[in-house]
């Protein structure tokens, strides 16, 4: 094997790597947009439950003559249901970031992926050149071998030269 063909090897196995780290990268990102999509979920969930809720303690206080003490509880339950609310959309808002970085982490393994690719596509262009150019040569060798053993053949040795001088 000669260093061509070892390098080639090196090449190839950058290749692969590079293209392992884009398969792991983009599972990385579905577990990712699954994770989002969990929490847009969980978001809109809790926002259709919250309308709901609401609904019903406006409801309430509006069907029966309340106290004060009833509107601040409506008010500390509303409250708290806005904070929740905020809590899911930034745990939404982290997903999607998340999503976004992992997405530019993905280009970033597909763009060395496909150097990796283009340089063992040139390198093996490079080492088929140099197969086809080391056959080129050893046909031409082999034919100047031939050519010298033909010469060799057609012409006489110094014994049939001295033989035929003797005659």
């Amino acid at each position: 094997m000669n260093i061509l063909d070892q390098i080639l090897q090196i090449k190839d196995f950058r290749e692969g790597r590079a293209q392992a780290a884009v398969q792991v990268e983009r599972a990385a990102l579905e577990r990712k947009a699954v994770a989002r999509d969990a929490a847009e979920n969980q978001l809109n969930a809790f926002r259709d439950d919250m309308a709901t809720r609401e609904a019903q303690l406006f409801t309430g206080l509006m069907s029966q003559a309340v106290q004060v003490r009833d509107i601040l509880e409506v008010h500390h339950e509303v409250g708290e249901m806005r904070s929740q609310e905020r809590g899911f959309a930034n745990v939404l808002d982290r997903a999607v970031n998340d999503c976004k970085a992992q997405e530019a982490v993905v280009q970033s393994a597909q763009k060395v992926f496909l150097r990796a690719q283009v340089a063992c596509q040139k390198f093996r262009g490079l080492v088929d050149d140099d197969l086809v150019r080391r056959v080129r040569e050893a046909e031409r060798m082999e034919e100047s071998d031939g050519e010298e053993a033909a010469q060799a053949i057609c012409r006489p040795s110094s014994r049939d030269v001295q033989g035929a001088g003797d005659d």
